[in-house]
């Protein structure tokens, strides 16, 4: 019996959700981050709906600050792993008293999914190397993103969800000229 094709995911946008303790580290020294390490990014998209707030001050403290970046230039895949430990060496490299002032979240934008990764197991996570995990937050059917029972709150924001079909968009159109 032949075997069936492989057939290669299509390329994503890379995307970094940084939350940051704006005593600490201002918006110009994240945009410096994210270009020094990633490159120049083509949209920056502050987030103010973000329900979770009080759970990272905590450890963050109260002046917290949320952007999204995203990167138009096509990666594969593979490129979600080496962004978050990236991101956890510069949580690490910023952090004071041991704690954070920065939490960078990359994440994949692809034609069918958003994906973002996490260092800890969880029932709907898959495994994928060096103590990393694929966290699935929205689906693309019926022509939008969908969120899961899982999607964290402040991706379930029905502006964070547009942001992100709109970056989908250009995707496909990149993909697909």
């Amino acid at each position: 019996m032949p075997s069936s094709p492989i057939i290669q995911p299509t390329k994503s946008f890379l995307f970094l959700a940084i939350l940051r303790n704006s005593s600490f580290v201002s918006s110009e020294k994240a945009d410096s981050l994210v270009v020094a390490n990633w490159g120049d990014f083509q949209i920056k998209k502050k987030i103010f709906f973000f329900p979770m707030q009080n759970y990272y001050a905590k450890e963050m403290g109260d002046s917290l600050e949320r952007e999204i970046y995203v990167f138009e230039t096509p990666v594969a895949r593979e490129a979600l792993i080496k962004a978050k430990q990236l991101c956890m060496s510069i949580e690490n490299e910023l952090s004071r008293d041991g704690k954070r002032t920065i939490n960078m979240d990359p994440g994949l934008i692809s034609l069918e999914q958003l994906t973002l990764i996490s260092t800890k197991p969880f029932s709907h996570r898959i495994y994928l190397g060096n103590n990393l995990y694929g966290d699935l937050t929205y689906l693309y059917q019926n022509n939008k993103y969908n969120c899961l029972a899982w999607t964290y709150p402040d991706y379930k924001d029905q502006e964070v969800i547009e942001f992100f079909e709109t970056i989908r968009k250009k995707l496909k159109k990149i993909l697909f000229e």
